[in-house]
């Protein structure tokens, strides 16, 4: 029993204590109990006038994580884990997050004509890999995926690399302002080595929704989302994904921009990777609501070999109270990812 246990303090004979401080613990958990407060359950004040005006990127950011960046710019919270102390040994093994780096350094040079024999020494006297014969070995391992990887994603940037275009569009009271990059003659690429989330396809989505909008003459209007099949295990996991261009782009970006204002006073049930799961099982795949509603759960809470998207600490703190996949969820995930499904398509 822990010290703190009632039956120390209900005057048996085996099991006795005179510790005050147990007393009052074992009294408090005897009382009655009360449910969790959920988190700025008021809501925040309206935010300033100032936030209907941002970049591309901003609201990128926004539904990324909607609860992080309430707090941060709402409150000036930052809940980012320390990192671990390094260890005292000598690694044999590249780390899964040195690996997603490495592999996305050697991806974005390898798109610019660089091999990845070339920037070996470099990164062999960066520490980044193992020394010696392990190191070596480890990474032409990586080198050849990557090399397999540049080379098929690079046949999409066929015609060479038109001019950044400028957007900057008003609508219903905001403004959205910024610089497309990466656009093609065959239309705007996106791509990274690793797999395909649901933070990458929004991300790609608002900027595929800008550049439709801004509909510039000469611009391609379809996009490219280019990186690793979540669902396969073999080797051969590239994947392309095609957001075909949006006829009536404008009334999309209002519904996003009118959850991003409502996402700055309080926390807005909307989670990247379990709202695609749940959007896609059942818009896609054409799921009952329940099952699809299991699946995401699982996204969510995880499983004993992958950390669960419910274990983000600004996640932890704004849904204290209640089930964070509630009808709201399931609502906000359809209004969300229904008009990205609807362009989506394999390439």
């Amino acid at each position: 029993l822990q010290a703190f246990s009632p039956h120390y303090f209900r005057g048996g004979e085996r099991l006795w204590s005179y510790s005050e401080e147990n007393r009052k613990a074992a009294v408090c958990l005897l009382g009655e109990r009360k449910p969790p407060l959920a988190f700025l359950s008021r809501g925040l004040s309206a935010p300033e006038e100032a936030l209907r005006d941002m970049s591309l990127d901003e609201l990128s950011s926004f539904y990324a994580n909607p609860a992080r960046y309430l707090l941060r710019t709402r409150l000036g919270l930052f809940l980012e884990e320390k990192s671990p102390l390094p260890e005292d040994r000598e690694p044999l093994e590249i780390k899964h997050l040195d690996r997603y780096r490495l592999a996305e350094t050697m991806t974005q040079k390898g798109m610019n004509g660089i091999g990845p024999e070339d920037l070996f020494p470099s990164i062999r006297a960066s520490g980044a890999i193992p020394p010696g014969t392990v190191g070596e070995c480890l990474y032409d391992d990586l080198g050849a995926s990557v090399e397999g990887f540049v080379r098929r994603t690079r046949s999409f940037q066929g015609g060479g690399t038109m001019e950044p275009l400028e957007v900057d569009l008003s609508l219903s009271g905001f403004r959205l302002r910024g610089r497309i990059e990466g656009i093609h003659a065959a239309g705007l690429l996106r791509y990274r080595f690793a797999p395909i989330k649901g933070v990458d396809l929004l991300r790609a989505w608002i900027h595929h929704l800008a550049l439709n909008v801004a509909c510039r003459t000469g611009y391609p209007r379809t996009t490219r989302i280019i990186g690793l099949d979540p669902e396969r295990r073999d080797e051969d996991r590239w994947r392309a994904l095609r957001l075909s261009p949006v006829e009536d782009g404008e009334p999309i970006v209002e519904c996003l921009l009118r959850n991003y204002w409502g996402g700055l006073g309080v926390p807005v049930p909307l989670f990247p990777e379990s709202s695609w799961r749940y959007a896609r099982d059942v818009l896609l795949n054409g799921r009952q609501p329940q099952d699809a509603l299991v699946s995401a759960r699982r996204k969510w809470t995880g499983n004993e070999w992958s950390r669960g998207e419910g274990e983000d600490p600004y996640y932890r703190l704004s849904f204290t109270a209640g089930d964070p996949l509630d009808g709201a969820f399931e609502s906000l995930s359809k209004e969300i990812f229904g008009p990205l499904l609807e362009h989506l398509e394999e390439e």
